[in-house]
């Protein structure tokens, strides 16, 4: 039994010397030289850190138009943010989409998107973060578009995406 502890301890050793040796082969090993002088007398450290990007765009779910004169307001907000350096994230209007409300009917109603006073279309970029922050848009529609009763509804598709910067 003695021989079989004795020999199974050998093998743990040897196992665990082993490892030290190769846990070792990366590390810079600095001892003395004939003289006695630490050899060699410096030695370099790579130090490492990986940071994610991540973002949080919030987009409205839904936006009741209104027959005020001033519009119902919109907030796209980014936060969060935390870019690679010299990007920052653009939010457009989809190309595709169509500023206008439909009825069950099928009557038609346009409506206009401000930014600020300028008037966005579709493929046009409302908003630019590069850190946390919010963007007010202003949905309008003209009262006196409207012809006919009834509720009226449509789908406004905004895209993301992680463009390069300047700042």
């Amino acid at each position: 039994m003695k021989r079989i502890l004795a020999g199974l301890s050998a093998l743990t050793i040897a196992g665990v010397m082993a490892l030290t040796a190769f846990a070792q082969a990366d590390n810079t090993e600095i001892g003395p030289d004939t003289n006695g002088s630490p050899t060699p007398d410096n030695a370099g450290t790579t130090v490492n850190y990986d940071s994610d990007v991540r973002f949080m765009v919030t987009i409205p779910k839904s936006v009741t138009l209104t027959d005020s004169t001033a519009g119902t307001p919109f907030e796209i907000s980014a936060s969060n943010v935390h870019l690679l350096f010299q990007t920052a994230i653009a939010v457009s209007i989809d190309g595709s989409s169509e500023l206008k409300v439909t009825s069950d009917e099928g009557a038609e109603l346009p409506y206009t998107i401000m930014k600020g006073s300028d008037s966005c279309s579709p493929g046009d970029e409302v908003a630019v973060f590069d850190n946390d922050d919010s963007e007010s848009l202003t949905f309008k529609i003209d009262p006196n578009a409207v012809q006919y009763a009834g509720e009226y509804d449509g789908t406004l598709t905004f895209n993301i995406a992680v463009v390069e910067s300047n700042g």
